[in-house]
């Protein structure tokens, strides 16, 4: 019986970290723009619309231009495999969000980079 429980209590919690937005996990006072520059360097999982999965490494959070008012960045993204695309971006500490990518970057000069441009209310 108790380890039916722990069974339990472990697919619970999976299944409420799948369905949590992103950023829930690390508290309110972070905007989305400061919580991905904690994550620079972490691997992230990105699915595409039809449930294709790929790792992926967060390389660089980019401030965008000052403007009063707007929160702007950009994010980059490293991977294999990877295409131009809407994705949803997973990390377990931080929940998943839905990005629009378009690549950075040559093909050629390595593993393809994806990044997405935020302009975020403040």
């Amino acid at each position: 019986m108790l380890q039916r429980r722990a069974v339990l209590a472990a697919l619970g919690g999976a299944m409420a970290a799948t369905i949590v937005p992103f950023g829930a996990h690390a508290g309110p006072n972070l905007t989305t723009h400061q919580q991905f520059s904690e994550l620079l360097g972490a691997r992230f999982r990105l699915t595409d619309a039809e449930g294709n999965s790929w790792a992926a490494r967060l390389i660089a959070v980019d401030d965008g231009p000052r403007c009063p008012g707007l929160d702007q960045y950009s994010i980059v993204f490293e991977g294999s495999e990877l295409s131009e695309g809407v994705y949803e971006v997973y990390h377990r500490e931080a929940g998943k969000l839905k990005v629009g990518f378009t690549s950075s970057g040559s093909p050629e000069a390595g593993p393809l980079r994806l990044q997405a441009c935020f302009s975020n209310f403040v």
